[in-house]
């Protein structure tokens, strides 16, 4: 587009290297747009993968709580330590799925 204003310019086309300028302008304007929205997509899909990763988390701790609850209840050391390893692999699971 530069490059046509220039031209226009030279050859004493004032109207012509105007027009050429404002689609410079106007072309300039969407690509600052389009960065603008991919931003924003970009937040949107980083939001949504953080409430899906909470929501497993979710669902593992309640499992979890079940677990500790059923082995408090019976004061079984070995299920309560069974059900904390499953919930430091799946908590260590999930902190390797977010890096």
């Amino acid at each position: 587009m530069a490059i046509r204003k220039k031209q226009a310019i030279k050859q004493g086309n004032k109207e012509g290297a105007q027009i050429h300028a404002q689609d410079a302008i106007r072309e300039k304007n969407q690509a600052l747009n389009c960065l603008k929205m991919a931003s924003r997509i970009d937040a949107v899909s980083s939001r949504l993968e953080t409430a899906v990763r909470m929501n497993n988390l979710s669902t593992s701790m309640a499992g979890v709580v079940r677990g500790m609850s059923t082995g408090l209840q019976s004061m079984d050391v070995d299920k309560m330590a069974a059900t904390m390893d499953k919930f430091e692999s799946q908590f260590e699971d999930l902190d390797v799925r977010t890096q």
